[in-house]
């Protein structure tokens, strides 16, 4: 029966099919041995007889597996069957575990680095326009922005 397959445990004749066993698989009929669950796939239950793709955000990096592992926040997997998980870019994060994608960080904020569960705040004297910013610009000679997050430099008046 699919699920099952004979496993012989010296020169004696077969007897009986055995259950493959939760992380294995035996498709079809007549096999002889279990195969192994593919790296992101996993199959939670013995007697299968084939093997179920990781879902999105969640990925398997070795074979047999009976549970996908969740992408931890600052990571993502999108589709299903992954086998890794992707650090989300500078310039955007992930703050939940199990993400599909990552969020460019808002105006006003940004991320210099790779893996990053938040955006920090552009400091005063500094500013992000637009998402998905990488580094705050210093406001230019002659401007200036007075608080944290700010999306653009405000021009000094005359005097």
């Amino acid at each position: 029966a699919e699920g099952t397959a004979v496993i012989q445990n010296g020169p004696a004749f077969a007897t009986s099919c055995t259950t493959c066993a939760a992380g294995t698989y035996a498709a079809g009929t007549g096999n002889d041995e279990c195969t192994d669950c593919a790296a992101g796939t996993y199959q939670d239950t013995a007697g299968q007889g084939s093997c179920t793709d990781c879902e999105e955000g969640k990925y398997t990096d070795a074979v047999a597996q009976t549970a996908c592992t969740d992408c931890t926040a600052g990571t993502y997997a999108a589709g299903t069957g992954n086998t890794a998980c992707t650090d989300c870019a500078a310039g955007s994060y992930s703050d939940a575990d199990q993400s599909t994608e990552c969020t460019d960080c808002e105006e006003g904020k940004y991320t210099d680095a790779v893996a990053q569960t938040e955006c920090a705040d552009c400091t005063a004297g500094t500013y992000a326009a637009g998402t998905g910013n990488t580094a705050c610009t210093d406001c230019a000679a002659g401007s200036y922005s007075d608080a944290d997050q700010s999306t653009e430099c405000t021009d000094c008046e005359e005097g």
